[in-house]
């Protein structure tokens, strides 16, 4: 059909309800992502992922953390991520830099460079913590966006700990 590539996302925690129904554990993430590997291996075109995904790698895995994206949202508020934009349920609003409609972006940037580097070395120092317990990192630490969602404030009616069962993919069962 022409399409140039194929890409899968993790479910985003957005309520309670969403994550019981359909939020992955670590170990089934773990069972999805290395379905994809397989897709990846079988299509001609290119399969991936883009949210969601674990990963403890120190070295920021996204353009947010890494400082060289920006978010607007539909308010006109600079944001960090566009995932953290707006999140149902969310309390915290930290993320927000600026409202674009009373300030320019070129003054906002820095204060948003700030925030994306702080943030990166609040999650760099998390998992160096786990890693000198010897403790792997469970799944709202290992998973960036989960991380950021978490320590910004975005879903403070959950644990983020899925306990579902049962939701294995068609490659691997």
């Amino acid at each position: 059909m022409g399409a140039a590539g194929l890409s899968f996302a993790h479910i985003m925690p957005t309520s309670i309800e969403v994550v019981d129904a359909s939020a992955l554990t670590l170990e089934e993430r773990a069972d999805a992502e290395r379905e994809l590997a397989l897709l990846a291996r079988v299509f001609k075109i290119r399969v991936g992922i883009d949210v969601g995904y674990y990963n403890t790698d120190l070295v920021a895995p996204c353009s947010a953390l890494i400082g060289v994206s920006a978010n607007i949202n539909y308010r006109g508020q600079l944001s960090l991520c566009c995932n953290l934009s707006a999140f149902r349920g969310g309390k915290g609003d930290e993320d927000i830099i600026a409202d674009l409609n009373h300030e320019d972006f070129r003054s906002a940037w820095p204060r948003l460079q700030h925030l994306a580097a702080a943030q990166s070395q609040n999650r760099i120092s998390a998992l160096t913590a786990l890693a000198a317990a010897g403790e792997k990192a469970d799944l709202a630490t290992g998973s960036p966006c989960l991380f950021c969602l978490n320590t910004l404030g975005k879903t403070p009616w959950s644990s983020l700990s899925a306990t579902s069962s049962d939701k294995t993919l068609p490659v691997l069962r």
